[in-house]
């Protein structure tokens, strides 16, 4: 009983034992590191090559299209101008196709008018216009020109005129222009001089 005592009283006197510095089975303490990192801002600033490129690309644009609109406003003009001339001309075989018809029907009104124009006589039961003296003013014969239309006015073609479109289009200048256009956009693709700083870091 006294032994069981003992060593119970043993037992409950044992304390934990601060590790040595020895001991293997130790572990490290925990040690707690901050890490901060600060990356230098570098301000958003313009890079001036984009004007080379925008100026350039704008020159390219322009001597391309520019050339392109005129030869299609010229075609436009051609196709209103032949309307004009083909109406015109349809206008002038319906009239030779009317009178063509008036002369086969035997109309009395053209049978008049011809002998009068052409063999200068008139009906038996007529006369002359009173107050006119001597013979009667002999008019052309033929018959063509009261069988013309009305004239028809044809279209002006507009052209553009301004410094650019003279540049653009004119057949010197314009590979001058397209020359320089390209140097404008190399220009603007040139890397920028400015040294760009590394981002720093601290722990």
């Amino acid at each position: 009983m006294e032994e069981c005592m003992t060593e119970g009283q043993a037992v409950d006197t044992l304390t934990p034992m601060p590790a040595s510095a020895g001991n293997p089975l130790e572990s490290p303490p925990l040690a707690t590191t901050h890490v901060t990192a600060t990356i230098a801002g570098r301000p958003v600033a313009f890079d001036p090559g984009w004007l080379f490129i925008a100026a350039g690309m704008a020159i390219l644009v322009a001597s391309a299209v520019l050339p392109a609109q005129d030869d299609l406003n010229h075609a436009r003009w051609l196709r209103d101008r032949a309307r004009v001339i083909e109406s015109h001309r349809l206008s002038r075989i319906y009239l030779h196709e009317d009178y063509l018809d008036a002369l086969r029907s035997q109309d009395p009104n053209l049978l008049l008018s011809l002998a009068e124009q052409q063999l200068n006589q008139i009906p038996v039961d007529r006369s002359p216009i009173a107050g006119t003296d001597g013979p009667m003013v002999q008019a052309a014969a033929t018959v063509f020109p009261a069988l013309e239309p009305d004239p028809s006015t044809l279209p002006k073609e507009h052209k553009v005129d301004s410094l650019l479109h003279r540049l653009v289009t004119g057949p010197t200048t314009r590979l001058w222009m397209v020359a320089l256009a390209t140097a404008l956009v190399l220009i603007g693709l040139l890397p920028s001089g400015q040294t760009r700083q590394s981002p720093t870091s601290t722990i």
